[in-house]
Formats: C-alpha cells, structure tokens, sequence
C-alpha cells in the first residue's frame, strides 16, 4: 500500500566520491546487509530483497534473506542502486515494501540495512506528527465482489464509542472517522483508539458491505480488505409488533447471494442444532445432523457471520460472498470454557455491600424480575439480553451491528420502547443495547422492571418505559474486596 522510503548513511568502503570515480568502470563492488523489523525487535526472515539500477544500467538482481535476515549481493556493477525488501509482515502493517538508494563503488563492499520503523514512527510516517499513543490505524483495500473484483472507489468508515458523564448520568457517544479510497482503492484510517471494539463498513456508489466487528491486537495497526456487494434494503416488521410501532421495524440488508457451509468441532465432528446468520440479513438457519447450511438472498460483498451453539463459544467472522458463488466452506467453533462447581456458604452474610442490601429488599417487593449473584453463577449467560428474553413484556432484538437491543411496553401498553438503564447507580443514556457497557462475566445482579408503573421511585422514569437496573462486583466471597 504504501513505500517506506529509508534514510541514513551508507558506508560504501570509499569517500563521498567514489560513486563518481566509478562512473564507467568496470569493477563492480558488493551490497551487504539485513532487513528488520523494529516493531518486533526482530529480523525479517525470509524477506524478498530486490535491486535495481536506477539509471536501468544492469539486470534486476533478486534474493532472499536468511533466517537472521541478512543477504548479500557479488559482482554488483558500479552505480546508484534501488533497494526493495518484500515481507508478508509488512502487508500486515499496511507497507508494500521498504525501499533504500545504494550507491555501490567499484571494488568497494556498500552496506544495506533495510529497517522497518517503529508502531510509534510507523503510526507518525503514516497518519502524521498529531497521531496520539493510544491510538492506532486500520489499512487494506477496498474491492468489488462481482465481475472482475477490481478495485473499488469509494469510502470506508469506522465506529467506536464512548463514555462521559454528563449531569450525572452516563451517555455513550458514537465517533466515527471516514476514509476516501485512492484510485486503486486503498485506504487509511488514523486515530482509532485500540482499547475498545469498532465496526466497520464499507461503500461504494451503491454497493456496501455489511457491519464488521475489528479489533485490534498487541500492536495498534489492523489490516482490512473488503469486497463491495449489491445491497438492497427491506424494511421488515416484528412478529406481534404494534401499529404504529416504529421501535419494531428493522431495515434489513439483502441481496442475490449465497453462503453455505458446514459447521463443526474442533475435530471436525458436525455440530447438530448450530444457528448460523448473516447479521443485519434476517436470515437464519439451524444445522442438521450434518452440520450443514445454505444461506440465501443475502448481499454479496463482506458480511459478517455469526454462529451460536450450546457448548460453544460464539463464532462471529467476517466472510466473503461472491456474485454466482456459494463454495462449502468448514467453519470451526470451540468448546465452550466450563468452570468447576463454586461452592457457596453463608454468601449473604459475607458478600453483602449496601448495594445487595439494597437489591434485596427490592427482590422482596416481588414488584420486578431479580437475577442476583448466585443466579449469574447458576445462569453464566453469554449475553446480557439471556436474562430478558423469557420475561413477559420484554423483546430482544438482535440489530446486527452493536448487540441486541432491548425493548419494553410502554405506559399505554400498546407500543414498545426502549428502557431506561442503569449501571452502578448511573443513568445511562442508550438505545436499548448494553452489551457496550458491559460484559455479562461483569455482572453481579440484574433488576428488571417491565413497566412504567413496576419502577421503584429511586429509579422512576420520565420516558414512561421500563427500567433495567445493572450491577457489577465479584459474584462469590472470594472475590469481595478485588472490584
């Protein structure tokens, strides 16, 4: 994608004159040196090392660096040289290639060290001096999924959140930094920051991807290449959604696509009862005995695959589909992490704060529906939303990009809404997901009231929704006094 053109003093053996004394010899010198990657103190293994003359004097040379990545170049004839080095690391980072001018002299040995910067000085040389230290950038190309699958111009845009507090109450801000593409439909985005999740999407004239999840790794970089696809948008009502209820309706992204696939183990057994979607498609499929599925009118292009199974962790990759492609592929889920059995004694006593005091003179009321630590212990749910999809008047809504949402009858029990949440003893200010606040490993009990008129007064509501009432902590003994 981009050249990182390198600086610094080459010796060739002679003074600053020799390139000119050798001008139209013909002794030829030698080209010594190594590749390396100061990103991971490391050499570059392995790395293709090209030279070429500048003035198109001589034949291309070409080797490859050893395991400590070194190489050398004999009989090399006198001239200005250009340096390339190759390395599927540097493709990782966003970087074609490395490039260095080699003057070599006439019987003289010119030493070459091609040197990949720094995260920090890579992150400055690429998205400028104003980049921050907690911040990354995300890099690839951007290409279309019908007919040739050249290059793509068009945009790409990434969405993170944040949190501040404002008049007591925390508010959840989404920022979002948009990319043009070049010509050949590269792109960079800079200032991301690297401690929290991100979506991704995107477009060109029409064509879309869908909404990907990335993340970044140790290092503040990540590389993305996206396939734009035809998208067309259907809007679609819930099941037993009120008139009226805007909340309800879901625009859904479809198309003439194809996925099917097998769904399996890690020792490649079948997974029987495996739920498989494209997010933001509405289309799901349960697998058979086989572990097979066929997913079709979904939107070609990069969507975002999601797998649930009992017993396995979620699966949630991105995936290409391809215009009059539907190749089986084998997707593998993981076991699931099972804890052994937590004895618990005299729990009340011991891991009561005047948070759970609190919690369980509300529980008594029996006015709401109560999850306290022994029943996350008991429930261990996946997701935030496991606790509220069997309560009457509420709905979970899965919405493809963020999580699921949640929703609530109103006051006149005719539309649903979406609920006032609280984290901690702070209002949050959302649109029904949580799963950005919070992990559910983070929960110590839940209190969910489903209308208006369940609320305690400490929690009352002006919207005239329900309420979700969150606390986290340490669900056992053991853990008092590590929050």
């Amino acid at each position: 994608m981009w050249k990182i053109l390198l600086l610094g003093v080459l010796c060739c053996g002679w003074s600053r004159e020799c390139l000119a004394q050798g001008a139209g010899s013909s002794e030829r010198g030698r080209v010594v040196g190594t590749v390396w990657d100061s990103t991971r103190a490391a050499p570059l293994k392995r790395s293709v090392v090209q030279m070429v003359h500048a003035e198109g004097l001589a034949t291309p040379r070409s080797t490859v660096a050893d395991s400590a990545g070194r190489f050398n170049f004999d009989t090399v004839e006198a001239g200005v040289w250009v340096l390339a080095a190759v390395h599927p690391r540097l493709d990782t980072l966003g970087v074609d290639e490395l490039v260095l001018r080699v003057p070599v002299a006439p019987g003289g040995t010119s030493r070459a060290n091609l040197t990949l910067p720094s995260l920090g000085s890579l992150s400055r040389q690429l998205c400028g001096v104003n980049a921050r230290d907690s911040t990354g950038y995300l890099s690839g190309h951007l290409r279309r999924a019908d007919g040739d699958r050249g290059p793509a111009v068009g945009a790409v845009r990434i969405t993170w959140t944040e949190l501040a507090v404002n008049d007591g109450r925390l508010v959840r801000q989404a920022v979002s930094v948009v990319g043009r593409t070049s010509p050949s439909g590269q792109y960079l985005l800079c200032g991301i920051p690297t401690s929290t999740a991100a979506v991704v999407q995107a477009w060109s004239g029409t064509d879309s991807t869908g909404v990907i999840d990335v993340a970044f790794s140790a290092a503040p970089i990540a590389r993305l290449d996206f396939y734009v696809g035809r998208t067309q948008y259907v809007q679609q009502t819930l099941d037993s959604a009120a008139v009226g209820d805007s909340l309800a309706t879901v625009v859904l992204r479809r198309g003439e696509g194809r996925v099917s696939g097998v769904i399996s183990d890690a020792q490649n057994k079948p997974i029987s009862g495996a739920v498989v979607a494209i997010l933001g498609s509405g289309q799901t499929q349960r697998t058979g005995a086989t572990g097979r599925f066929d997913l079709n009118g979904v939107a070609t292009g990069t969507q975002l695959l999601d797998v649930r199974a009992i017993g396995f962790e979620p699966l949630r990759i991105p995936i290409n589909i391809f215009e009059n492609e539907a190749p089986v592929t084998t997707f593998a889920m993981s076991k699931a992490v099972v804890l052994d059995k937590v004895e618990i004694r005299a729990f009340r006593a011991i891991a009561m704060g005047q948070d759970m005091i609190d919690f369980e003179q509300r529980r008594k009321t029996g006015s709401g529906r109560y999850f306290g630590p022994e029943d996350m212990i008991a429930l261990d749910p996946l997701r935030v939303a496991t606790l509220m999809e069997r309560i009457p008047g509420v709905r979970v809504v899965s919405n493809g990009v963020s999580g699921d949402r949640i929703l609530m009858r109103g006051i006149g029990f005719s539309q649903f809404c979406t609920p006032d949440i609280w984290l901690d003893g702070y209002r949050i200010s959302d649109d029904g997901t949580m799963d950005s606040f919070v992990q559910p490993q983070q929960i110590r009990a839940v209190e969910i009231y489903a209308s208006a008129g369940s609320v305690p007064p400490m929690y009352a509501t002006v919207s005239g929704c329900g309420v979700v009432v969150i606390w986290t902590g340490p669900r056992t003994p053991e853990g008092v006094g590590r929050r």
